[in-house]
């Protein structure tokens, strides 16, 4: 082998070599970039999740207080919170996590689903006394106790609603473990 056979060699490993290096680097600053692009969209998730909660306590808030004036209730439907997508984008982003966050999160995501339980049988239970009026009359016993508990669902849904407002700004603040602390 020649000299010239040698350096055409030579030069050829390197460009191999240099190629395999550019398309590696290429290949990190794409995942990082799709794992910021996910860790952009969980945090999304978060702020279209707080903006949600305070419109809902607006809501609410106006919703109970046409309830306690009104001998006719009515019928409301609210906005659901999205647990089940905030976890989504968490798994896919789970690695950038301590244990602290997933915690809390779970927690966030538990009291979302729990109020929106609650807001639901606020719903049905209008229902209820819509149809409790229209059969058995206006002050039926049974149609007078489930005001009542509409009226302590309200209640628990405004301090619910309140709840999550207050867990998501501990999130943001990165006060994980308050959140966890905290009796809600």
């Amino acid at each position: 082998m020649d000299e010239l056979d040698t350096m055409d060699l030579l030069s050829q490993m390197t460009g191999a070599f240099f190629g395999a290096f550019a398309a590696f680097c290429l290949v990190i600053l794409t995942d990082k970039r799709r794992f910021q692009k996910k860790k952009n969209n969980f945090n999304n998730l978060l702020t279209a999740s707080r903006l949600l909660a305070e419109s809902k306590l607006i809501f609410i808030e106006k919703a109970y207080k046409n309830f306690q004036k009104t001998p006719k209730p009515s019928i409301t439907h609210f906005l659901p919170f999205s647990p089940s997508e905030i976890k989504k984008a968490e798994s896919e982003i789970l690695d950038d996590f301590d244990k602290e966050q997933i915690l809390s999160i779970e927690a966030i995501c538990f009291t979302m689903d729990t109020s929106d339980k609650i807001l639901n049988g606020i719903v049905s239970k209008i229902e209820n006394i819509h149809m409790l009026t229209a059969t058995v009359g206006e002050h039926s016993p049974e149609k007078i106790e489930l005001k009542q508990q509409v009226d302590d669902d309200y209640k628990i849904g405004i301090e619910i609603i309140k709840k999550v407002l207050d867990m998501l700004e501990k999130y943001n603040c990165k006060n994980y473990e308050l959140l966890l602390s905290t009796q809600y």
